[in-house]
């Protein structure tokens, strides 16, 4: 078996087990770095979009509605579990875009409208849990009154832990 080259091949820089390029790739590169490989990856990919911008613009147009209905029946799954709003108990789930998350605590972490791109559960579900579901009229009131003791009484209806 070839032994692979100390140095990455475009830069030259020394190649270890971290910085190398990841096994499963090793196949098909072996003397390059990781930033090396990646800088290689969004030449091409750039190319690629340009050769083919309607192509390109399907597939951005695709995956966004794919990942939009993946959200949204994450979002619904979630608020019909934990009931719909829990200050005044609103539940009308035919309008989906009127329940939103108030993260109660200050250890959030993102918007969980960002995973409307990523369609990850677990990390849904997790900063989920950091959240209270309310409508958007009582999302306004807490926002318009904001004070530590708002707080403190919002804590009482964040039970939903599954």
């Amino acid at each position: 078996m070839r032994q692979p080259k100390k140095n990455c091949i475009h830069c030259g820089v020394i190649l270890s087990n971290s910085n190398r390029t990841p096994s499963y790739m090793r196949k098909q590169v072996n003397n390059v770095c990781k930033n090396c490989l990646r800088k290689r990856a969004k030449v091409n990919s750039a190319k690629w979009r340009e050769r083919h911008p309607e192509r390109n613009k399907q597939v951005w147009v695709n995956s966004n509605k794919k990942a939009s209905l993946i959200y949204n029946e994450m979002k619904i799954n979630y608020i019909k579990k934990v009931g719909g709003c829990q200050l005044c108990g609103y539940n009308d789930f035919s309008c989906l875009p009127v329940y939103e998350f108030h993260h109660t605590d200050n250890d959030k972490e993102t918007n969980l409208s960002y995973y409307r791109r990523t369609v990850n559960k677990t990390l849904f579900l997790e900063e989920a849990k950091k959240c209270i579901i309310v409508c958007a009229n009582c999302h306004r009131k807490i926002h318009h009154n904001y004070s530590q003791n708002s707080t403190i009484i919002f804590k009482e209806y964040n039970e939903y832990d599954s």
